[in-house]
Formats: structure tokens, sequence, C-alpha cells
């Protein structure tokens, strides 16, 4: 994991306008994937065929610096897409070369160095968010099977021998934290935490990511939650919403109202803010007072009423349906891969 500022992954919206518009993003695309097709390290990361990379980078970029939500409403439509890239061994030395590419097409396609800085400056954190690197996937998958089954013994050895383990991700963003907390092993929860340091707020899970934390909670795993919570477990306004702790909630939208439309930096490509977790939660209240505080609803309208319709909440549903004003900004998508 890292820890830079999740904020910072997101530009300042006039940025493609000050750019020169989608002409140049697409320029700059072009000229990025030129270098990665030569790229012996990053080449393997791409598919086999990087047409189709090209063109939904193009869209990525094009939206990630201010421009229409196509790629998110393209994304959309794509189950599990928020965690392609863990299905990958991605260095940190991967990450530094996606960058070092990037930097470079920027300055063949004439931006202006202060925009060159703007933007690598925001790209740097959300490239460092997709570092998954260690073992193979296949192996992750099998220690989180250990994991899950509760074999304290064979998740030690596996990790003494492989302390990369840790971090890296499975399926679904799933850690070995977040599968031990899942299933209520405390013991093995106790040594990732105590002994090797694992990322408490590591989240995970689908259709939207939750921590640790939120996931104990849910499961009535209130032992392991309060030891989570002794060990750095931090309630932020999407677990506030996912577990409709409304009081939590509106202590932290008066100390900073835009957190309402805020974007889960987890999550690669869909847009997920605080009232996803809400209404996947099954959380009326506090779906209810989102909204109250002007959360987006309109350009979110077909997951959330999917979600709600799935758990049987007609009350959910006429809860995101009821007139009044709405609220409207552009969706972000998330990956700077080429794989998403």
């Amino acid at each position: 994991m890292t820890n830079d500022d999740p904020s910072s992954i997101y530009p300042d919206p006039t940025l493609l306008e000050r750019l020169g518009g989608r002409e140049t993003v697409w320029r700059i695309v072009d000229a990025f994937y030129d270098h990665v097709e030569t790229d012996p390290e990053l080449r393997p990361l791409f598919p086999e065929s990087l047409q189709r990379g090209r063109n939904m980078q193009k869209l990525f970029l094009e939206e990630w610096l201010g421009g229409a939500p196509l790629y998110s409403q393209l994304g959309a439509t794509r189950s599990g897409m928020q965690s392609a890239h863990y299905r990958f061994v991605i260095t940190k030395q991967a990450a530094g070369r996606w960058l070092h590419h990037m930097g470079n097409a920027l300055q063949e396609c004439n931006v202006a160095p202060e925009l060159v800085a703007e933007i690598m400056a925001a790209l740097g954190p959300l490239a460092r968010l997709t570092v998954n690197d260690g073992e193979s996937f296949d192996r992750v998958q099998e220690v989180l099977v250990l994991a899950a089954r509760g074999d304290l013994a064979a998740v030690q050895e596996a990790v003494e021998r492989s302390p990369r383990l840790v971090s890296q991700r499975g399926t679904t963003g799933r850690t070995l934290l977040w599968e031990a907390t899942r299933r209520g092993h405390r013991e093995i929860v106790a040594f990732l935490l105590q002994q090797h340091g694992a990322d408490v707020n590591a989240p995970g899970g689908a259709p939207v990511m939750v921590t640790p934390y939120a996931l104990a909670r849910t499961r009535g795993h209130d032992d392991l939650a309060d030891d989570l919570l002794a060990h750095g477990a931090v309630v932020d306004v999407f677990t506030a919403a996912y577990l409709g702790d409304t009081e939590r909630l509106t202590a932290l939208l008066d100390d900073d109202p835009t957190r309402v439309n805020s974007l889960q930096p987890a999550e690669d490509v869909n847009p997920v803010t605080p009232l996803h977790y809400a209404v996947n939660g099954g959380q009326l209240d506090a779906a209810k007072l989102l909204i109250d505080r002007g959360a987006e609803v309109e350009v979110h309208t077909a997951t959330l009423l999917s979600w709600a319709a799935s758990q049987g909440r007609n009350d959910m549903i006429e809860l995101l349906r009821a007139p009044g004003p709405r609220f409207f900004r552009r969706s972000l998508g998330r990956s700077p891969w080429g794989r998403s």
C-alpha cells in the first residue's frame, strides 16, 4: 500500500482544457503506448494487442483530466474491473517505468513543463496504488484459502517464507488480513497485525471494497473489530456510510462537507461514493443523510437502483427515485494501466 494522500490522485478538472483538449490527450496516449511496446518489463502487463489498450487509455485519461465520463460509463457495465490489476505482479520498478514513459510522452507532445509537473504529481500516487509485487497470483490465492480455513501454522509458514504475501492482494482485492477477518480467525489476524504489520485499512471485496473493520462489524466479529480499532483501523466516510453509523457520518460531513461526494481511491474503474456504500450496506438512514447533504444521485442511479432492487429494498428505491434537487459532477475512472 501507499501513504499517498488519496485526494491527490484526482487532478484539477480544468486540466483537460488547459492541456489542449481531446486531440492532445490522444497524441499523448499514442506516444506512451509506443514506449510501452518496446519496454520488456512493462509489455507483459498489457494485452497481446495494444490497440484496445490505447483506446481505453484515451478515454480514461481524457476523463481523468476533466472530460466526459465515457470511460466510467463503459466500465460500469463490467463487474470486477476495479481489481483487475491484482492478477498481475506489478513491482515498484514497473510503476516507475510506467510513470517514466508517461512523463516522456507528455514532453514529446510539447506539453508545458508546469502542466507536466502537475499531471505527474497526480499520476504518481495512482500508479503506486497498483503495486502488488511478491509471489505469483496463484500462490496468493492458495494462501488466502489457508487464511480462510483458519490454518494458522500454514499461514505463518507461508508468510515467514515470503513476507510480501502480507501486502499482496487476490481476487477483489482481498488481503490475508481481510480474509482472516471475514472468517473470524482472530489468531491469524493477531499474527498478521502484530508480527508483520499488515495494513489494517486495506479494503477488499465487491461490489464495493470494505475495510477489515467494516467487514468485522457486519459479520458480528465484534472482538475482531475492537482489535482492529486498537491497531489503527479508521472509520472513514465510506465505512461510516456502509455501517449506518450516522453519528460518525454526520461528524465527518460537518468537518468537511466535500466528503459527501468523495471517490473511493481503492476503486480503479467505477466512481464509488459514500452513497454507494450506504446503499450497498442497506443503510437507509445513512443514504438519506448523504442525499440531504448533497450526494450525487442522478449519475449513479442505474447502479444504486440495481443494488437496492437486489436487496428487495423498496424503501431505498423510493428514496433514490424521490423528486428533488440532484447534483451532477463528472465521474472519474481509476486505472492508469493498459489492462483496464
